[in-house]
């Protein structure tokens, strides 16, 4: 069961498994970037009502960038994850109003007034004009506000703009591939508990401007959109790596290199891929089955392939992320500048570079159970301006050994004293990977192609000759992951 695995292929096209119409990937592509709404909502997707039961259906996690539900279709009796945007917030933005609103008894009398605004507003804009944007979609301030009798404050609900492009941006991605590496996504659905008549204009409750030459649609609210991935019942590396140090257990470094070599295999083909994650932290690494780790939540994620398409130019937009696993160019402003302009006058590609900090800060922890600092800012973190100071100070970057890098690095700090207790290799990638001057980083080829990852590579391939060799026939040793989960 799954949707085509290339862009090329992806039309609308009907999964033979679960009968899922499957989308034009330009059409949601264009939605994507305009953030049009009206298309969004005429976007014709299958709701997952219907494919589930209200009583298979169990929320797991409710965070800034939506639901996530648990639900066990009933084509197949098993369990996947269905990803929810959420779409809008609630607000209070003051005790008092600058002008009444209309109540609810005075708002259903004006149904007809307003629908006969909606009818001709409507017919004024062209859906496909970009110029008439503003006018048809939520996402420029347009809101509906409330009064919340409790406390007499008044609330506006907004549609956050960014769910709509994250959500639509990673099914996006991971539509386009069907690989061991990232998660697989088997839809985009509409998750509606009562389907509506769209021809019942009684169920239309827009606000329109009274202005009839500029009419606006305040609440043309998106529909509930999201994406069906699979379910990981092992959970991910941060849930992991918290029973790991609850329980004080010791795990060995070679399991340890082989769950870094697997999370670099997976940055490789994504960066081949052009594909920067812009997100990688421990509980964006899911578990399988049989102990394979997969990259998800791809909502920040930029396809290098259709760069034009992505606000580079936006400073929120480049500094989304998660702030310890951020790399200094993203949290220091005076830096950012300088990486933005380079962006958008050089090379795109050194975004890549993000991925790279946020790979080895994750190493890290896995490591060490704990982090090198908190946030990579030089004025807000006394640990990691220290690291800075000695490894600008030292050109940390231009030295050839591990150990020669290693030894300019306080060992009565936990960060001197971490790294010391490495491998030469180890840390003469560590410290490349985590040089804070952008430009002079190790790629992910660089560090795929380290002693220290091909060290890796040998032993696992010996590891695994070894059990297929000396154990019972037909019978490869159980992962040592899957043996570590079963402990915890």
């Amino acid at each position: 069961m799954h949707l085509n695995g290339v862009e090329s292929n992806i039309d609308d096209d009907v999964n033979d498994d679960l009968h899922i119409p499957t989308q034009s990937y330009d059409e949601i592509l264009e939605i994507c970037n305009s953030n049009n709404i009206s298309r969004l909502n005429s976007l014709n997707l299958p709701n997952l009502k219907n494919f589930t039961n209200n009583d298979l259906i169990i929320k797991l996690d409710e965070g800034s960038s939506g639901i996530i539900y648990k639900v066990k279709l009933k084509i197949d009796r098993k369990s996947y994850v269905f990803k929810l945007m959420k779409s809008e917030e609630d607000e209070i933005i003051g005790d008092e109003l600058e002008s009444k609103p209309l109540s609810r008894s005075s708002s259903n009398k004006s149904n007809n007034n307003r629908l006969n605004l909606l009818t001709k507003s409507i017919s004024n804009i062209s859906i496909n004009s970009t110029n008439n944007l503003e006018n048809i979609s939520p996402l420029k301030n347009h809101h509906n506000n409330n009064i919340d009798d409790d406390n007499n404050k008044i609330i506006e609900k907004k549609v956050k703009p960014d769910y709509t492009f994250n959500t639509l941006n990673e099914y996006l991605i991971i539509s386009k591939f069907k690989t061991k590496h990232i998660i697989e996504s088997y839809g985009l659905f509409k998750y509606i508990e009562d389907e509506v008549d769209h021809n019942d204009t009684e169920s239309i409750d827009s606000e329109i401007s009274t202005n009839d030459d500029h009419p606006q649609i305040f609440d043309n609210k998106p529909i509930n959109i999201g994406i069906l991935i699979d379910y990981h019942q092992n959970g991910d590396l941060l849930k992991l790596i918290t029973n790991i140090r609850k329980k004080n257990l010791i795990i060995s470094n070679n399991l340890k290199d082989f769950i870094m070599l697997q999370l670099v295999e997976g940055l490789k083909f994504l960066h081949l891929n052009e594909i920067i994650h812009r997100d990688i932290k421990p509980e964006n690494i899911l578990i399988d089955n049989l102990g394979k780790l997969k990259y998800s939540d791809f909502g920040y994620s930029i396809d290098i392939n259709r760069i034009k398409d992505y606000p580079l130019n936006d400073e929120n937009f480049l500094i989304k992320g998660t702030n310890s696993f951020k790399p200094p160019e993203i949290v220091n402003f005076k830096i950012l500048k300088k990486f933005q302009n380079d962006i958008i006058n050089n090379d795109c590609k050194i975004l890549k570079k993000i991925d790279i900090w946020s790979l080895i800060i994750l190493y890290y922890q896995i490591k060490f159970l704990n982090k090198p600092w908190n946030i990579a800012s030089i004025d807000n973190d006394n640990n990691f301006k220290k690291f800075n100071e000695k490894y600008q100070l030292n050109k940390i970057n231009l030295m050839k050994t591990g150990f020669e890098m290693s030894r300019n690095f306080n060992l009565n700090e936990n960060f001197g004293k971490n790294i010391n207790s490495l491998k030469d290799d180890n840390i003469l990638v560590l410290m490349n990977m985590m040089n804070p001057d952008y430009n002079n980083r190790w790629g992910i080829m660089e560090v795929y192609r380290s002693n220290w990852m091909l060290g890796v590579r040998m032993s696992l391939e010996d590891s695994n000759n070894n059990n297929k060799n000396g154990g019972i026939k037909g019978k490869v040793e159980e992962n040592e992951i899957v043996k570590l989960l079963r402990i915890v």
